[in-house]
């Protein structure tokens, strides 16, 4: 990677933290984007002077990117990926830094110990609601996932029919849903957190999973058909959710993975024989 690339890059992240900031409306993280669009312009003027292309842009679809994902995911997460692409560059940073002396020098190994440490500071004072209560968020969607994916393989087995499979599943997972958020509720409380945040957040997440899981079932008649595609949306779901959290907490994104699809798929297999079984056994005809 050369000083042109690096130019680049720099101007990219002064870009889009400039483009997010324009977008923000809480003033604290506004104030945050600021900073660390100053930062990336100090770097990329750095970089400038190294490299012989003057005149840089940045595609507006990145930028578009990076704006839908601040929307969806949040800020936090959004400078995590930005931050985590800065990583990597900072070992081609400490090979250039072998090639220049003096105060460019010095200069540089500011720059390296910005992006080792500084915006990650700056990072940590956004206080999103949407990460402060990602407990609350992974309690609701582990919670959906392995109970009812179990439930309604269980069911898919036993029943053998699409819409009656939907119908409990819907039933069971709203009851499910609001026990989860009442839960969340006493525990909140009990740790002095806002319990109506954290009950919103557990109950919201957790019948998300519900409806998209019983989605199948209301729409296609075959019945291993909808369970497989319930399947599927659950491994999409744990897949999405196993980065989310690795990108936030700096996580082994295999291991979240591994632990999560385990929990689910494991216990829908179990249910699926336990429900195989009953039909068998207790010879129910539906």
């Amino acid at each position: 990677m050369d000083a042109e690339k690096f130019a680049q890059d720099e101007f990219k992240d002064f870009t889009v933290y400039n483009e997010l900031g324009k977008i923000e409306k809480n003033e604290n993280f506004k104030k945050v984007l600021k900073k660390l669009s100053k930062q990336e312009i100090d770097h990329y003027k750095f970089w400038l002077k190294f490299s012989s292309k003057k005149v840089n842009k940045v595609n507006k679809f990145e930028i578009l990117f990076f704006k839908i994902l601040r929307i969806i995911f949040g800020l936090t997460f959004t400078l995590k990926i930005l931050e985590n692409h800065e990583r990597k560059v900072i070992e081609d940073y400490k090979k250039f830094l072998k090639k220049i002396k003096g105060r460019d020098r010095e200069k540089l190994k500011k720059i390296i110990k910005d992006e080792e440490s500084h915006e990650n500071e700056f990072i940590k004072l956004i206080n999103e609601n949407r990460v402060v209560y990602l407990g609350a968020t992974i309690l609701g969607l582990n919670d959906g996932l392995v109970e009812l994916t179990g439930a309604l393989a269980g069911l898919t087995a036993a029943l053998q029919n699409s819409l009656i499979v939907a119908i409990s599943g819907l039933i069971a997972g709203i009851a499910a849903s609001m026990s989860m958020a009442a839960s969340s509720y006493l525990q909140a409380r009990a740790e002095g957190r806002n319990p109506r945040i954290s009950a919103y957040y557990t109950g919201i997440s957790y019948i998300s999973v519900v409806l998209c899981l019983v989605l199948p079932y209301f729409l296609v008649s075959n019945i291993y058909f909808a369970l497989f595609s319930s399947i599927l949306i659950a491994i999409l779901i744990v897949a999405s959710m196993s980065f989310y959290v690795s990108v936030l907490f700096e996580r082994d994104y295999k291991r979240e993975l591994v632990e999560m699809f385990s929990l689910s798929l494991g216990i829908a297999f179990i249910t699926f024989l336990i429900g195989s079984l009953a039909r068998i056994f207790l010879k129910i005809e539906i």
